[in-house]
């Protein structure tokens, strides 16, 4: 109907809760909803008909790829098992404020507050990935269109990579 009617899905969400983050990944999708700065990780595997809270994490940005997911809580995370369970891997990333997690292919990309880093082996080993950026300001937003990287760096402009970060 062009958008024209809407129906509300969220009936097995927390009363009074605000959607924070919401992501698909391999017909999953998958949801963070929070009430007074907390909130879990929700699934929905049937087009958000029905949801499950899998997990008590709060999240805010999902990416997969190859039956794994990544989130940015509390640094870089990566599950296996549609969320159910969680292992840290920020071996190489400086700081652990992560504000975009974005992939290319196998490859995996996150926007850190000190910058772009890039991983090509599930996440276990992360190597910057901003050559030829501006080092003035952080980047504010990364996004993965095709086989490019487009950053958007404050005060100094949009920038594209066609080489992974190189």
């Amino acid at each position: 109907d062009g958008g024209g009617n809407w129906i509300k899905i969220d009936s097995d969400w927390p009363e009074n809760s605000g959607l924070y983050y919401l992501s698909s990944v391999n017909g999953i999708l998958y949801a963070c909803p929070q009430i007074n700065g907390s909130g879990s990780l929700y699934i929905s595997e049937d087009d958000g008909n029905s949801w499950n809270q899998i997990h008590p994490y709060w999240c805010s940005k999902i990416v997969g790829y190859n039956n794994k997911i990544f989130s940015n809580t509390y640094g870089i995370s990566i599950s296996y098992n549609k969320g159910a369970n969680w292992s840290k891997v920020n071996t190489g990333i400086l700081h652990t404020s992560i504000y975009d997690i974005v992939s290319i292919g196998d490859t995996v990309f996150v926007n850190a507050d000190n910058g772009i880093y890039r991983s090509i082996n599930k996440g276990v080993l992360w190597e910057p990935a901003e050559s030829g950026l501006p080092k003035r300001t952080g980047t504010t937003d990364l996004i993965a269109l095709g086989n490019k990287l487009i950053a958007l760096k404050y005060l100094d402009g949009l920038f594209t990579s066609d080489d992974m970060g190189e």
